[in-house]
């Protein structure tokens, strides 16, 4: 019963996504809150959260509540995924770039992990709604992040190698 509500809840918001009510939201802050809730969360018992986002103002236009359930679904999966595999000395690092994409400047704060890393052949699926890897997936969780970003105009990008993957959440600077 769980599961299906999940699954239920997930369908719900992929199919009414939210209208961002843009403010000025300091990305230390939100990091910092979903630490908070993540590490009380069971697959977060051993990992280490780092937050290397360097010195300097991080403050972005975006909603808060829906940059908080991206941030809060991407730290998840990369906790579950060291569970999943049993990832020795597991930890997650949250990151902060500059990317210029089209002649345009992006503000990206990434969601970095030690795990497994992503498939090639999961990577070009990933996004889409209802693809899962796992047996208690929806295959929602990064379809409704991705467009949580998108409706904010900006983009979730992800980079995998073996022993370190990065989801990026991008944002244009001045948007």
């Amino acid at each position: 019963i769980d599961r299906l509500d999940r699954v239920v809840a997930d369908f719900l918001a992929f199919a009414r996504p939210s209208t961002p009510a843009r403010e000025p939201t300091d990305l230390r802050e939100v990091v910092d809150e979903v630490i908070d809730l993540v590490r009380h969360h069971r697959d977060a018992q051993q990992v280490a959260f780092e937050d290397d986002l360097g010195a300097g103002e991080l403050i972005v236009e975006v909603d808060r509540d829906l940059l908080t359930q991206v941030l809060l679904n991407l730290t998840l999966n990369a906790t579950q995924a060291h569970a999943e595999h049993d990832t020795p000395s597991p930890e997650v690092r949250f990151v902060h770039g500059v990317r210029e994409l089209a002649g345009r400047r992006h503000r990206c704060l990434g969601v970095r992990d030690n795990g497994p890393g992503v498939a090639p052949e999961d990577r070009e699926h990933i996004f889409n709604p209802y693809y899962t890897t796992r047996d208690e997936g929806s295959g929602l969780g990064l379809s409704i992040s991705s467009r949580i970003v998108e409706a904010h105009g900006g983009f979730l990008d992800l980079e995998s190698a073996p022993g370190e993957v990065t989801f990026w959440i991008c944002f244009e600077e001045g948007a």
